[in-house]
């Protein structure tokens, strides 16, 4: 090994030092007081892109149970990309609030009424079609949503510059 223990790695960017390494920014600065001014359109862009991707059709071949949770979270994605593209051309402040009612709603366990149910599984002979309570459905259902939402919050705060 060439370096020092106590040497940083070359690249990485320590919490004392925001401008060390060849990383860039996740946010524009201020030429003037290198004050964080507004959250990087492209971070921002990428993270939206990155929920976008999430809310598409995903596996098959679950527990009913798991195909219900990741329904809802893709649900969840979907409505976070419409939240997260309302409030991109604001400052970091409405950013953040929409972080924090994310978070709320997530810890709250909210679950909007109309999250869409998975289609039944194809019918195979000898094979019963999966039931669920729907109870268990909307616990899975506020699991998945409280997943993609957490999710979702912590992407955001990041990018716009906030502490969790």
């Amino acid at each position: 090994m060439d370096r020092d223990v106590g040497q940083p790695l070359v690249g990485c960017r320590g919490p004392e030092d925001e401008t060390a390494g060849d990383m860039p920014l996740p946010y524009a600065t201020n030429a003037r007081n290198k004050e964080r001014a507004v959250a990087d359109p492209g971070a921002l862009q990428s993270v939206i892109a990155h929920w976008r991707w999430g809310s598409k059709e995903g596996r098959g071949g679950m527990a009913m149970n798991l195909r219900v949770r990741e329904y809802a979270q893709r649900d969840a994605y979907a409505r976070a990309v419409a939240e997260a593209e309302r409030a991109a051309g604001e400052d970091d402040a409405a950013l953040l609030r929409l972080a924090e009612s994310w978070r709320e709603r997530c810890l709250g366990g909210w679950l909007p009424d109309d999250v869409p149910l998975p289609p039944a599984p194809p019918n195979r002979p000898g094979r019963p079609q999966p039931q669920m309570e729907e109870a268990d459905r909307r616990r899975e259902q506020q699991i998945g949503y409280a997943l993609a939402l957490a999710a979702c919050a912590s992407q955001l705060y990041d990018v716009a510059g906030g502490a969790l």
